[in-house]
């Protein structure tokens, strides 16, 4: 619909997409050798983006979306709805600096081949999860279900397994948590076997979120009935 537009958007977005991809820099735990080889990995991405859109990658990444748009289009509502892109799941308004790159972040990526394109799992996110486990399962996983883990069980200052409510132990070479940091290391993992300053880190994430997503369905299953919106 906007060729030059969405061709200025994707030459940006295409490097950025393939650098998100890859395990992110540590230099803490890279040789001077690993460090230079992925660092020379990473400016190579991003010379993709070529010296002549660097400011505009750059602008890009710093500025509001609404001057963005203005410079590529006139109407308000047109300009309004694409500027959607920079606003959505995060609290701040189109005039706001960062929300060039919340655009960004918006369109990286795709379905089917479709840059861009957003897509929802048919059967809800659930579906997701299903597909997961049938898959684990024809590989031979066996999965229990309504088994809460009171304790990651460490010793010498790796995980070992699962110590669950009941009492019962699972033990394992390898131990994955799905709850967020700040439940499994200050609930399942006992003090005495984290680093202070890594407890310090995991206290400090803020797990505040300005946006709350609903999705809702409209046929075969019956929608819920909101008590503030109970005409919904």
């Amino acid at each position: 619909m906007f060729p030059k537009y969405e061709e200025f958007i994707e030459k940006l977005v295409k490097p950025l997409g393939l650098m998100m991809d890859e395990v992110p820099l540590n230099a803490h735990h890279l040789s001077k050798f690993e460090l230079i080889k992925k660092t020379w990995k990473m400016f190579q991405r991003v010379r993709q983006i070529g010296a002549s859109n660097m400011v505009d990658f750059y602008e890009l990444l710093t500025a509001p979306i609404a001057k963005i748009l203005d410079r590529w289009f006139e109407s308000d509502v047109l300009k309004a709805t694409l500027g959607t892109d920079g606003v959505l799941g995060f609290a701040a308004s189109p005039y706001d600096v960062g929300t060039g790159y919340v655009l960004l972040h918006h369109v990286i990526g795709g379905v089917d081949g479709h840059s861009g394109a957003w897509a929802y799992v048919m059967g809800g996110m659930g579906a997701v999860s299903s597909a997961i486990a049938k898959s684990a399962q024809s590989h031979g996983a066996e999965i229990f279900v309504d088994q809460e883990v009171s304790e990651v069980l460490v010793d010498d200052g790796a995980a070992r397994g699962v110590r669950l409510v009941n009492g019962k132990e699972v033990h394992a070479e390898v131990v994955l948590s799905n709850a967020t940091p700040k439940v499994t290391f200050e609930h399942l993992v006992a003090e005495a076997d984290l680093p202070m300053e890594f407890r310090r880190a995991v206290k400090s994430i803020d797990y505040t979120s300005p946006a709350t997503k609903i999705n809702g369905k409209n046929g075969e299953i019956l929608l819920p009935r909101y008590v503030t919106f109970p005409k919904l």
